[in-house]
C-alpha cells in the first residue's frame, strides 16, 4: 500500500518503454509518427529536456510514467496526447518546473504529481474535466495548482508539498466523489480555490 509520499501505480511490461540508463538520450525523434500504444509508455533515466517527438502520440490504452529524468522541464512535447486509460505518474524528475504541453489531454484514470523537486506549477492541463484520482505529494517547490476545466474527481489527496502557501485555481471542480485529504502542506494557510463543490 502505498504511504503518503509513495505514488500510486504499478507498472505493467507491455507497451513502449525508454529506459537510458545515463545514456546521451537526449531526444525522442524518431517517434513522431507514433499515435497509439497498447499498454504501457515507460520514459525514464533519461536526458531529455522536453518530450519532444512524441507529438504524434495520441491515445495511451494503460498507463504512462514519466520518471527519475533529471533535466526534464516541461512534458512540451506530447501536445496530441489526448487519452491515458490508466495511471499518468510524474515522479522524481529533479528538474521538472511545470507540466506545459498536455493541453490536449481529455481523459486520464489517474493523475500522480510527486517528488518533483523543482516543480513549481500544476497547470497545463486546458481539456481535462475529471479523473479518478489526482495525487499530488511532496513537490517541495510547488507553489500553484491551475487546474481550471476539472468538474469531477473520485479522489483527491494533496500532501506533504512544503511551498504550497494556497490552494486555489480548482474553481470548477463540483465533486470529490470518495476522498478529499489535504494533510502535511506546512505552509499552506488559505484553501480559496474549492467554492463550488457540491
Amino acid at each position: 500500500e502505498s504511504g503518503p509520499d509513495e505514488p500510486p501505480g504499478q507498472r505493467p511490461r507491455s507497451g513502449l518503454q525508454i529506459q537510458c540508463y545515463g545514456d546521451a538520450q537526449k531526444s525522442l525523434s524518431g517517434l513522431d509518427a507514433l499515435r497509439f500504444v497498447h499498454g504501457t509508455v515507460e520514459i525514464s533515466y533519461c536526458t531529455l529536456t522536453t518530450l519532444e517527438g512524441l507529438g504524434g502520440l495520441e491515445t495511451v490504452d494503460g498507463s504512462m510514467f514519466v520518471e527519475f529524468n533529471p533535466t526534464l522541464r516541461t512534458l512540451a512535447g506530447a501536445d496530441s496526447l489526448a487519452s491515458v486509460a490508466g495511471f499518468l505518474r510524474i515522479t522524481r524528475n529533479g528538474g521538472l518546473e511545470r507540466i506545459a504541453g498536455l493541453d490536449s489531454l481529455e481523459t486520464v484514470g489517474s493523475l500522480v504529481v510527486s517528488q518533483n523537486n523543482n516543480f513549481a506549477a500544476l497547470d497545463g492541463f486546458a481539456k481535462l474535466k475529471a479523473a479518478d484520482l489526482l495525487f499530488v505529494s511532496a513537490n517541495p517547490a510547488l507553489k500553484d495548482v491551475e487546474l481550471d476545466a476539472l468538474i469531477e474527481l473520485q479522489n483527491f489527496q494533496l500532501y506533504n508539498n512544503a511551498g504550497l502557501l494556497e490552494l486555489r485555481g480548482l474553481q470548477s471542480l463540483r465533486r470529490v466523489v470518495k476522498l478529499l485529504e489535504v494533510q502535511g502542506n506546512k505552509q499552506l494557510a488559505r484553501i480559496s480555490g474549492l467554492g463550488a463543490l457540491e
